[in-house]
């Protein structure tokens, strides 16, 4: 759906009921994957409860699998590691709510990141 049309909508330029308007976000929200957001749109999406750190470490281990072979771009990949750290920042989001202490977390908790091979982080390879 054109911006355009859903701003309209948003605006209430046209008679349609609220769950049309929710239905068009959602749609909205689908046609703009994970993978292809920044780490701040994440971060926003997280924020607010769009997404879940599970559902965007999800999202981008099943890119990674996909493409990894073709690309070799990640040396060393630690899925169940990825996973247990969203699993791990979903539970202080979680947590942080229930106590009005969510900014204690960061702007960017819950974010996945790659760090280049050639620099030395413990527990992984370096080239």
């Amino acid at each position: 759906m054109p911006s355009s049309i859903y701003r309209s909508l948003a605006y209430g330029h046209t008679c349609f009921p609220s769950v049309i308007l929710d239905v068009a976000h959602y749609f909205l929200h689908l046609m703009t994957s994970i993978p292809q957001l920044s780490a701040c749109e994440i971060a926003a999406q997280i924020c607010r409860k769009e997404i879940s750190p599970v559902e965007v470490a999800k999202s981008l281990l099943d890119r990674i699998e996909r493409l990894n072979p073709k690309l070799n771009a990640f040396v060393d990949y630690q899925p169940e590691t990825v996973l247990a750290q969203a699993r791990a920042a979903e539970k202080a989001l979680m947590r942080a709510n229930r106590l009005s202490d969510k900014y204690d977390l960061g702007l960017l908790h819950g974010v996945p990141l790659s760090i280049k091979s050639s620099i030395d982080v413990g527990g992984h390879l370096c080239e």
